[in-house]
């Protein structure tokens, strides 16, 4: 991987609870509930790439879903769970790829969805 593929900035959020200031998770009065928040888990430099683009119609709203690649340098610790921000543009993780297995370079396939 040439470092100069990597000019895109990206922020890997995690979906956690919310801590106050002395670091005790934050519940809803009402409920009890956790209140949950995404969090940065690491920015880092890497190459954004759309493969495909499709309209479609659900429950009367006109949707959009793109699917898109985004390579970086090999780290551990991200999941599927996890969400890449770049931009205005928020990223679902569907499936995270270890190229040849070399900790060399991950490839996650990302799916943006936006209503219109």
């Amino acid at each position: 991987m040439r470092s100069g593929d990597l000019r895109h900035r990206v922020r890997v959020e995690a979906l956690g609870p919310v801590r106050d200031s002395h670091g005790d998770v934050v519940r809803d009065p009402v409920t009890g509930e956790t209140d949950q928040a995404w969090t940065e888990v690491a920015t880092v430099w890497a190459a954004v790439e759309p493969l495909q683009g499709r309209e479609f119609f659900a429950s009367g709203a006109t949707q959009s879903e793109v699917s898109t690649r985004i390579r970086m340098r090999w780290r551990p610790g991200f999941t599927p769970a996890m969400r890449v921000v770049h931009g205005a543009d928020n990223y679902d993780i569907e499936t995270i790829i270890h190229v040849k297995s070399s900790r060399r370079e991950l490839q996650l396939m990302c799916k943006k969805v936006a209503q219109a």
